[in-house]
């Protein structure tokens, strides 16, 4: 049984708050260039900003705020527990408190496959979870006429297919998160390691270090996670009584014949441009936290 501590918990929701307060303007672009064909970046953040204000920027963001700290703290908390159990290290979840990676080759035991299969681990779990909060997000973010707020599309989408049109494009933000989260905590980790070395356990990184780990890793998860996140999108944004696409392959298939391979990438500098500082924010407040928590706790 995977058991999240309090202070997993607690960093989690501080943390994925955090997240989503940084990012969420930047997503919804994510999402709009995503579900409209042929439109720019430029086009996207002209037309919000001239029809619906600042406030045009922040539909959806609710919801995230109100969950983001749950799923948060079950992707950490799932993460940390299955690396545990993996590496089978009672306290070490780091590879700095393990040892340095040496120059010239990796560390041994295999720890850089047990923490990218725990990161994947913890993807699932979040997905699991964070799917029906995903696709009210989107469908508010992507709408533009109609006066919606959570309550009404959530309603709407359990009036048309019950619980199943909450967990509308599922197996594509799977497939999103297992391999991205697993990229985003091994890069992170790695490269934390790479710029200081080993630490002893329980011991401190610099903040400068764990913003630009962070970020980095953050924007380096989204060149796998990408194209899965076009197609959740569109799945997420399609009429569900008069369906466009049949599913994964299905969307894939009518995308690319219709827009070419860069509709994969659509938004993706938007993407990266927003990773950088959300996921740097991210893995600050949640360290910070969790550092106060055990202090305070302890």
């Amino acid at each position: 049984m995977i058991f999240i501590s309090k202070c997993e918990f607690l960093s989690g929701w501080l943390a994925g708050i955090a997240g989503i307060a940084t990012g969420h303007p930047l997503d919804t672009v994510k999402v709009r260039m995503q579900t409209t064909e042929g439109k720019s970046l430029g086009f996207v953040l002209h037309s919000t900003f001239h029809n619906e204000g600042i406030r045009g920027f922040y539909k959806g963001m609710a919801f995230p705020v109100f969950s983001a700290g749950v799923l948060n703290a079950i992707f950490f908390g799932v993460y940390g527990n299955s690396l545990r159990y993996l590496a089978n290290s009672g306290g070490k979840t780091l590879c700095c408190e393990e040892m340095p990676i040496p120059r010239s080759h990796y560390n041994n035991n295999y720890w850089h496959c047990k923490v990218a299969l725990a990161g994947s681990i913890g993807g699932f779990a979040s997905s699991l979870v964070g799917c029906p909060v995903d696709i009210v997000k989107t469908k508010l973010q992507g709408n533009r006429t109609r006066k919606l707020n959570t309550w009404i599309v959530t309603k709407e989408i359990y009036k048309q297919n019950g619980i199943r049109g909450l967990y509308t494009g599922f197996v594509p933000m799977f497939c999103r998160d297992a391999p991205g989260f697993a990229l985003y905590i091994l890069a992170y980790e790695h490269i934390l390691c790479m710029m200081e070395g080993r630490i002893p356990v329980g011991g401190h990184h610099k903040f400068s270090s764990e913003i630009f780990s962070g970020g980095l890793a953050g924007a380096m998860s989204w060149s796998v996670a990408m194209p899965f996140d076009v197609v959740k999108s569109r799945i997420q944004m399609d009429d569900q009584n008069q369906p466009k696409y049949k599913g994964l392959i299905d969307c894939f298939r009518k995308s690319f014949q219709k827009e070419g391979l860069p509709i994969f990438f659509k938004g993706f500098e938007v993407a990266v441009v927003r990773s950088f500082p959300v996921n740097a924010v991210t893995f600050v407040v949640y360290q910070y936290s969790m550092r106060e928590c055990k202090a305070w706790t302890s």
